[in-house]
């Protein structure tokens, strides 16, 4: 039996209807369902995994809803061992817009359900704007850069949110990149560099790094273009 899943979806709302499903198809009552808020370190990780290994209090099972938007690459570390051998009453949903959010470990230890792409593309309102967006930063000058991202971020949620939007709109690029109808960005390669700019810059954050820091990398590291 599946135990430890990973539902992949660009759209939060999918992923949470999918995961509801599946605790339903289970049987697992809400108070045998945990689902950690906020940024998730080594520490609450080790609580969550306390909380796991007691028996369900109404249910066959006990599962838990972890967004991995919120944690960090030690933290991830920290479930491996747990996800290749969880406990028979356990369940672990860890849900992410897209799978380069998570390590190879985790994801070659878990059941992967990638939604369908046809669902998974952002609205073409939102990929007008990111377009825009990108053509218009990789022609700027570092210090025009430096001011666009001023007036966009402003704190390391917003940082968080916004990095993941990106990183979600360049991979939805790179794959069309490589089809017929190709990116208007930048070539595969381009956009791959551009990519992992961008999730270094999240994991960085995500390890309490500073917020100006993580920004500036970004500015001066994304490829200039005339």
């Amino acid at each position: 039996m599946v135990q430890s899943y990973i539902i992949l979806h660009a759209q939060k709302p999918k992923r949470d209807a999918y995961i509801r499903n599946l605790l339903d198809k289970y049987g697992v009552a809400a108070v045998d369902q945990i689902v950690p808020e906020g940024t998730i370190g080594i520490a609450e990780v080790r609580l969550l995994l306390k909380e796991m290994s007691r028996k369900p209090f109404v249910s066959l099972f006990k599962a838990t809803v972890v967004e991995i938007e919120n944690v960090s690459m030690e933290a991830q570390q920290a479930m491996l061992k747990t996800l290749e051998e969880p406990a028979a009453a356990n369940l672990f949903f860890l849900s992410a817009p897209h799978v380069h959010l998570l390590l190879p470990t985790i994801v070659s230890r878990c059941t992967v359900v990638d939604l369908p792409v046809t669902e998974n593309e952002l609205p073409p309102q939102d990929l007008e704007k990111l377009t825009s967006f990108w053509r218009q930063f990789l022609t700027l000058k570092l210090g025009e850069r430096f001011l666009l991202l001023g007036t966009i971020v402003n704190t390391k949620d917003e940082a968080l949110n916004w990095l993941t939007i990106q990183i979600c709109f360049l991979a939805q690029e790179l794959r069309n990149s490589y089809t017929m109808t190709g990116s208007p960005l930048q070539t595969g390669i381009q956009l791959a560099t551009l990519l992992t700019l961008l999730l270094e810059a999240r994991e960085r954050l995500m390890r309490n790094g500073a917020l100006k820091l993580a920004l500036d990398q970004v500015c001066i590291y994304v490829p200039f273009i005339s």
